[in-house]
Formats: structure tokens, sequence, C-alpha cells
């Protein structure tokens, strides 16, 4: 699911631990949630498919979510994602999706595809 309202991505504990292995963090996070706080004490890192792209992200687990994964605004923001709900439609430009390392001594791109 896609929730621009929400400011990181989560994703449901049991999921996790099917797909990956979970890092412990360091400083637990406290997460708002309408009335009350969740203190998230790890993430993942996962790959998810999206119009054909292969985009990796680190996402929090939450344990009792609805939904398996959802999508926050920091996806959204650093990939340049946009959603257009009337289509029912992601936007994705993939120039946003290259990852860069460049050094003095070092040119190297990586592109996901």
């Amino acid at each position: 699911m896609f929730d621009s309202g929400a400011s990181e991505s989560f994703i449901r504990s049991d999921i996790a631990y099917e797909i990956g292995t979970t890092v412990r963090l360091t400083i637990p996070w406290q997460v708002e949630l309408g009335r009350g706080i969740v203190r998230i004490k790890e993430q993942v890192e996962a790959v998810v498919i999206i119009s054909g792209f292969r985009i990796h992200w680190n996402y929090l687990l939450f344990p009792k979510m609805t939904e398996e994964l959802v999508i926050g605004a920091d996806f959204l923001q650093r990939y340049r994602i946009k959603l257009d709900p009337e289509r029912e439609k992601v936007i994705i430009n993939p120039r946003y999706l290259r990852v860069k390392l460049v050094s003095p001594r070092l040119r190297a791109q990586v592109v996901h595809k």
C-alpha cells in the first residue's frame, strides 16, 4: 500500500521474518499512531518490484499492521515516485532510480532494473 501520509515505510513483522534477515535498531523508534505510540525495534532491507523496477529500501518492522507493506513518503521522495490515484498509476522516472558513486579515483554507476 502506498501512503504518502506515512513519514516512513513499514513492513508487517511476520512478512519481514519470511523474506529476510532483520536488524535490531541501535535506538528504537517511537512511532505515533492516532492515539498511541508504538516502539519499533527492528528493520529489514527488502526489494519491491513496482512497474517492473526492482527498488531496494529499508522498512521498519511493525508487529500488528493490517497491510503487509506500507510504502511511505520517505521512499516516494527518495525515488521521486508520483502517484496518480485517479488512474491508479504509479509514475516512475528510471533516471531517479540510478545509484551513483563518484569519486576522484573511482567512477561507478549502478542502475536498478
